[in-house]
């Protein structure tokens, strides 16, 4: 019988793990044919290897008919037909040492220098023992383009019962820098395993290394940054003050850690900055951009100091999303109170997290901020960390309309309602970018945004 290698290719993302339920394009070649033969086969003669999940149903599973010629191969030419693809078990027709189950569940990093050398663990199931007989590929979306890395985690030891595999990554070339790829096992003789959930890796240039600038230890205090085109950095450390940090490539937070970035001026000329993503924000940790400086300090032209510039650039920051960022007082909150009462539910507050109750009377320095201690049940009573020393009003009060005359029509106006309550609102942020200290009073010079492009900013 001869034997037909089936490789499959998801056509929405070009990944080698097709999704169930999706019709996807396989390729089917006779790695025995000769250049001058031209052989006729159908699904009956084929033994699948490589198909994540899938294999070939409905009528195809019939000999194909010799009259069409989308079912013959030649060395050399590729024709493919499209296959539906079902959640059935891997390794169809492998048998043998390709028997039970090949999983691939968990990588214990998602992220790694350029440079190669990171210590990667590819965690699952059904590894064996043989380093020789697997191989490890990477393959990243550039474009329209599906580019593949073969080998790309040196494998150098198989633990844990064939459950974990210690690999070391390669160097990745220009075309790999920045763009997220999925990670693929292949057995050479059982195939591409399974995957229980995407399995990715990313390689970047992550600013705690010294690999990332030359060899040379991170940037120091006073220090100005340039990231170029084409690079991209992971902010995984907090730095010291900087002076300038111009970004034409691309510098990311890391959602993981707890992030200050402190400059004087921050342009993103042509490149990307991420403080967090739709997809990956700032949920259980914060990211602070801290700008300094004064209002005598060395100017950009058209941008300023003291300033986050843009320039045909792309600006995302992302922090944990609040569905109500401030709302009132339900009833007045006398001053020694140590709770309130607000007059909405606040279900995505936090014990720990910093507000401020507005001031009620005519000093706008009576609005006094302070943290909560404690949500009760109804998600409105709100424990204080401080007695409050001024009292913030809620009433309803009413008033007649225009000292109580008679409307046009000869009937007489009711009162006009309404409800005087101090607004409560919800200080603490996840993503910041602020002013340093000296930015109040009696300074007054704070820090900003500036977009300036010929064309349009996405921010």
């Amino acid at each position: 019988m001869n034997t037909i290698r089936l490789s499959v290719t998801d056509p929405v993302n070009g990944l080698a793990s097709a999704p169930v339920g999706r019709f996807v394009r396989v390729v089917m070649r006779d790695s025995r044919e000769s250049s001058s033969s031209r052989k006729r086969f159908g699904i009956h003669n084929i033994a699948v290897y490589g198909c994540v999940d899938a294999t070939a149903v409905g009528p195809a599973v019939s000999p194909m008919d010799s009259a069409d010629s989308e079912y013959y191969t030649t060395a050399g030419d590729r024709r493919s037909r499209r296959l539906f693809v079902l959640g059935l078990p891997p390794f169809l027709g492998g048998g043998g040492a390709c028997s039970g189950s090949r999983l691939i569940t968990a990588i214990n990093k998602i992220r790694g220098s350029t440079k190669g050398g990171t210590q990667l663990v590819i965690t699952g199931r059904g590894f064996g023992t043989d380093t020789t007989k697997l191989s490890i590929k990477l393959q990243v979306r550039d474009g329209n383009r599906i580019r593949t890395m073969n080998n790309f985690c040196r494998i150098d030891s198989i633990g844990g019962g064939g459950t974990a595999i210690n690999c070391v990554t390669k160097r990745a070339g220009n075309a790999f820098h920045g763009l997220q790829g999925v990670i693929s096992l292949e057995h050479d003789t059982c195939g591409t395993f399974s995957v229980s959930t995407r399995v990715s890796y990313e390689y970047v240039d992550a600013w705690s290394l010294k690999t990332t600038w030359g060899g040379l230890d991170p940037p120091v205090e006073g220090d100005s940054v340039h990231i170029p085109a084409g690079q991209k950095v992971v902010l995984d450390v907090s730095p010291p003050r900087l002076f300038a940090i111009v970004v034409q490539g691309e510098l990311e937070f890391d959602t993981s850690v707890n992030l200050n970035l402190d400059a004087a001026y921050i342009i993103v000329n042509g490149g990307k900055l991420k403080v967090g993503t739709a997809d990956d924000p700032f949920q259980n940790t914060k990211a602070t951009i801290t700008m300094h400086g004064h209002v005598k300090q060395l100017e950009l032209p058209v941008y300023g100091t003291k300033v986050l510039a843009a320039r045909n650039a792309e600006i995302d920051m992302h922090g944990r999303p609040v569905r109500r960022p401030w709302t009132r007082l339900a009833s007045t909150a006398s001053s020694g109170a140590s709770s309130i009462v607000l007059s909405e539910q606040v279900l995505d507050w936090r014990v720990g997290d910093e507000i401020v109750i507005a001031s009620t009377d005519f000093n706008p320095t009576h609005a006094e901020p302070r943290k909560i201690t404690s949500i009760a049940g109804d998600w409105k009573t709100i424990g204080l960390n401080e007695s409050l020393s001024w009292t913030h009003i809620a009433e309803d009060r009413s008033y007649e309309p225009d000292g109580g005359f008679s409307n046009s029509a000869g009937a007489r106006e009711s009162l006009h309602s309404f409800t005087m309550a101090a607004e409560v609102a919800l200080l603490t942020r996840t993503v910041k970018f602020q002013g340093a200290e000296d930015s109040e009073l009696p300074n007054e010079f704070g820090a900003h945004i500036m977009l300036h492009s010929r064309g349009d900013n996405s921010v």
